[in-house]
């Protein structure tokens, strides 16, 4: 046993038996003082209920519920991410300790450069990445329908509960690699690697795919597939599943039927659906609206092809979703309206498909009717329930979730989907941001800050995520660090920031609301700091 251990800002004095927070003492009883150096000795794996009762309890007989009640005592004095249950097999410590002797974290990190990079911790369920498939093609253009072979792939591992599937946008960086495929797996924290190509000529397709333990550097399966173009799909399916029982092999019978997707009625439709979807997400990321009359044209030929396309229906309801967002159209109400008319549409075409529910979560919360007050969030909550039941690894659907539970007053529920969202989608900007509002809501500042660092050395100028950073500081009492953020988040986006300063929000509740245009005012000079005494 250490003499001491320290993780964030706590420091647990083992030989005297007591610990401190920021510096000053902090009253613990004994037992949960023992469960605690418990649960830290043992920090690299999970402590079963009879274990940790043995260790806290030797020389008594006690209820499980005594545990319960510890742990309890734990969270409410040390914030409730310093320990992790584990249904059914007992509990985790869950932070990152210093080394004995190390300094005290400071309240925030510096974040890393960009060339350093540390991989995701390895889950308990098996990790798969799937690189972009190469497209072999002589015609170059069919760049799309190799991105698309690729993406229904990882959808389809995705809907498989015993997997843990890093998302495609985040596997997408690896395309051009010059690094080996332990390199990448290191990288994104996984041990299943697929890598494949794709190779159209004419009404032909050839599909290759391998399946590699990089932490053993075998293959464990390979195969190749040549059919005509409108097996495309089959193939799919035919490949995922060999994926599925290669890395989990007790996966049942019912559950690879479960996990299938409807097929599209054409081939054709389903091609110009996955150029219109490239060219509405370009759109998204470059925040250009002038992209997305192309990717609603696209999307309607698609339709006039196959109606019942959902992929076509889903762009043309992001797109309008996008006119809303970027506020680009003339008439806000009219493009909230045509957004969530095609939105359901796609719904109504594969109820299986989880974008679905997703995007009609998104656009329920937009209305430009509503002031804030009266957005249905518990609407979009059940839809995005359902969409994680129907694909529990999309990084998409965490990480909306975790924001809009977040919003609606449930900080610590969002902070759970956002990290599973960051799991399977390692080092996202966006999710990083989402997570230090997450942190500002619950009221933990300073994770709230490491975030708000962590998203900004990859996307600097992110007007929210400065704008997160300012309100947390605030919080953590860094008033310095909130003037920074808020006068950087100000120049890039003036009337944004200037809205949230004088009190616009999307927040359920009164309080959430109070803050932020409190922490935003002292962050703006507006205010006196001591002030926020009575809202931390």
């Amino acid at each position: 046993m250490q003499s001491t251990y320290r993780f964030d800002d706590v420091e647990v004095f083992c030989r005297e038996r007591r610990i401190t927070v920021r510096g000053q003492p902090a009253p613990l009883g004994a037992r949960a003082f023992d469960l605690l150096v418990t649960l830290i000795e043992r920090a690299d794996r999970v402590v079963g209920k009879e274990e940790l009762m043995d260790a806290v309890w030797p020389d008594a007989v006690v209820e499980e519920a005594n545990i319960a009640v510890q742990v309890s005592a734990l969270r409410k004095l040390l914030g409730p991410r310093v320990l992790s249950t584990v249904p059914g097999r007992g509990y985790r410590f869950a932070r990152p300790l210093l080394e004995e002797g190390a300094a005290r974290v400071p309240a925030v990190q510096a974040p890393r450069a960009a060339d350093e990079t540390t991989a995701p911790p390895q889950p308990e369920r098996p990790a798969i990445a799937v690189l972009p498939f190469a497209n072999l093609s002589v015609d170059r253009e069919h760049r799309y329908f190799a991105d698309g072979v690729t993406q229904d792939i990882v959808t389809g591992l995705s809907r498989f509960r015993a997997l843990v599937v890093i998302a495609h946008g985040s596997s997408a960086a690896y395309a051009d690699r010059t690094i080996g495929i332990d390199t990448v797996a290191a990288q994104l924290g996984v041990r299943y690697i697929v890598d494949g190509s794709v190779q159209r000529e004419g009404q032909r397709v050839r599909v290759t795919a391998q399946l590699i333990d990089a932490h053993t550097r075998r293959h464990i399966w390979s195969d190749q597939y040549d059919r005509v173009l409108e097996d495309i799909f089959a193939v799919q399916e035919e490949l995922t599943r060999s994926i599925v029982i290669a890395v989990v092999p007790h996966v049942s019978r019912t559950e690879l039927q479960g996990a299938s997707r409807r097929r599209p009625a054409s081939l054709g439709a389903y091609q110009l659906a996955l150029q219109a979807w490239a060219i509405v997400s370009r759109a998204y990321v470059a925040a250009d609206a002038a992209l997305l009359p192309d990717a609603i044209d696209q999307a309607m030929q698609a339709l006039a092809i196959d109606p019942k396309c959902s992929l076509a229906l889903l762009t043309v309801g992001q797109a309008h979703w996008q006119r809303l967002f970027f506020k680009s159209a003339p008439n806000l109400v009219e493009a909230w309206e045509t957004s969530m008319h095609w939105t359901r549409l796609a719904i109504e075409a594969d109820e299986t498909d989880s974008a679905g529910y997703t995007q009609r979560a998104l656009v329920l919360q937009h209305d430009p009717r509503d002031d804030g007050r009266s957005i249905p969030y518990d609407e979009a909550l059940h839809d995005l329930e359902i969409a994680t039941r129907l694909n529990p690894n999309d990084g998409g659907v965490l990480r909306v979730r975790g924001l809009t539970e977040a919003v609606a007053g449930r900080p610590a529920e969002g902070i759970g989907h956002l990290t599973q969202a960051l799991r399977v989608c390692p080092g996202d900007a966006g999710v990083l941001s989402h997570l230090s509002l997450a942190h500002f809501l619950a009221g933990s500042y300073g994770d709230g800050l490491r975030c708000a660092a962590q998203a900004l050395a990859k996307r600097p100028k992110s007007a929210n995520t400065l704008m997160f950073m300012a309100m947390n500081g605030v919080g953590a009492g860094d008033i310095d660090k909130a003037k920074l953020a808020w006068q950087a988040a100000r120049a890039i986006s003036p009337s944004y920031i200037d809205a949230r300063t004088n009190g616009h929000s999307v927040y359920r509740l009164e309080r959430d609301r109070q803050r932020q245009k409190l922490f935003l005012r002292i962050a703006a000079g507006l205010e006196d700091p001591s002030a926020v005494e009575g809202l931390r």
